[in-house]
């Protein structure tokens, strides 16, 4: 298997544009929205609707994150290995 590099999800720009116009209902959250307001050092622009940004910040649900990731660690591991803290 190839490794791939990953992004830094926290890398941080001068300036971060937050596309607030057709987002699905699963990424209407408020925990979202200030990740991406925090992104920008310098700026940040919120460009769309106010509807959808107001539905965000009014979200304070938390998602539940059905990823995988925890089985393709599980994968990963050596033989013998049952979990990752040993």
């Amino acid at each position: 298997m190839e490794l791939l590099p990953v992004p830094d999800p926290l890398r941080r720009g001068p300036a971060a544009i937050l596309p607030a116009a057709q987002v699905p209902p699963r990424l209407c959250y408020r925990n979202l929205f200030y990740t991406g307001v925090t992104r920008g050092r310098k700026l940040c622009i919120v460009v769309g609707r106010r509807d959808v940004v107001n539905r965000m910040m009014s979200n304070i649900r938390q998602n539940l994150r059905y990823s995988g990731l925890a089985a393709l660690l599980a994968e990963a591991l050596p033989p013998g290995r049952e979990n990752l803290s040993d």
